[in-house]
């Protein structure tokens, strides 16, 4: 069993909701490109039916080896900018219908198996669930319905709710929600800082949103935030951005800075592995070297599909570490069945 923890889904009634109101969210849909595609503006992206037909996911996943996938909206669904209001009406929207597509797919998977002896009746999909961080007191009750009504194994954000950072004391009720539903958090970079200077060169998916993701991982593990919540564990996109070269110079700072080094209640690899890792490193020595400071059970399979960014062979990426079985058998699906609670 192989188990993608990082992909995308788009529910189609999501789409409706722009064509409906888009105004509300400041969105709307134009032509293109290609057939059957749209584009999400002001964003730009191209909604292929990949994005929002779990049929064609289900084809792109037996080609790849994937087992199941864990379903999760692009960044370009955060709408963190929006009316709280608007945003939390899109959010139960998508959580609703990407578990009962979900659900469907389920289903069919189910049934199909049942008709042929040798079916295997593994479900394929799972889901994280999108909330309105804008609003934290309305995204901890969308947390609760989420999990507890629609069966969603986890929670999606953004690396920075409107530029401030996951550290932000109004933040403290999503954290509590999460805690108390003993959940993962899926931390996607969105909006990286420094944006006037990545207009060129492809430069912000490029390295502002790693370096998005690894300013997060700094401010909660030295703001405290990790500390004042034990139960919480992130999981980060990307391998962590450059979270763990980033290590060396952390711990020379606290060795020069006292300050600093008051700030961190326990040594920093405790710190690093309370925080989870997805493998789209794209460089097979660089996801060794990261494995090889938090350890193999931190990690989960990610593809970031259906972005080509990602990683489009995933399974094979992590065959090339030459792990031993045990090892790769954990990052390919037990650290994600077990992070996750999947059956």
């Amino acid at each position: 069993m192989t188990i993608d923890a990082h992909c995308h889904y788009i529910p189609p009634a999501f789409l409706d909701l722009v064509r409906r109101d888009g105004a509300r969210l400041g969105q709307c849909l134009e032509p293109g490109p290609g057939e059957g595609a749209a584009t999400l503006a002001p964003s730009g992206l191209a909604v292929t039916p990949l994005f929002t037909d779990l049929d064609a996911q289900r084809a792109e996943m037996d080609a790849s080896d994937v087992t199941v996938r864990v379903l999760s909206p692009p960044p370009q669904l955060f709408l963190y900018a929006v009316d709280a209001g608007a945003m939390a009406e899109a959010c139960r929207v998508v959580n609703d219908a990407t578990a009962e597509a979900v659900a469907s797919a389920n289903a069919k998977r189910a049934a199909a198996a049942t008709a042929d002896a040798e079916g295997e009746g593994v479900a394929r999909f799972a889901a994280w669930a999108l909330r309105p961080l804008q609003d934290p007191q309305g995204a901890a009750r969308e947390a609760e319905r989420a999990v507890r009504s629609l069966g969603m194994r986890g929670l999606y954000i953004g690396s920075n709710v409107n530029g401030r950072g996951l550290d932000a004391a109004e933040l403290a009720p999503v954290w509590e929600a999460a805690e108390r539903l003993d959940v993962p958090i899926l931390v996607h970079p969105w909006e990286p800082a420094g944006a006037d200077r990545l207009r060129d060169f492809h430069l912000t998916v490029l390295a502002g949103f790693l370096f998005d993701t690894t300013i997060q991982v700094v401010r909660l593990i030295f703001s405290g935030t990790l500390d004042r919540f034990p139960g919480l564990t992130f999981v980060l996109c990307h391998a962590g951005g450059y979270a763990i070269p980033l290590a060396g110079r952390i711990r020379r700072e606290c060795a020069v800075t006292p300050s600093a080094a008051a700030a961190l209640k326990a040594p920093l690899r405790d710190y690093l592995r309370r925080f989870a890792y997805d493998t789209i490193g794209l460089d097979a020595a660089y996801l060794r070297h990261v494995i090889e400071t938090v350890g193999v059970d931190r990690f989960v399979l990610g593809s970031d599909r259906p972005f080509g960014l990602g990683d489009p062979d995933p399974v094979g990426s992590v065959r090339a570490l030459d792990l031993p079985p045990a090892d790769r058998d954990a990052i390919f699906a037990g650290n994600a069945r077990r992070l996750l609670r999947l059956a």
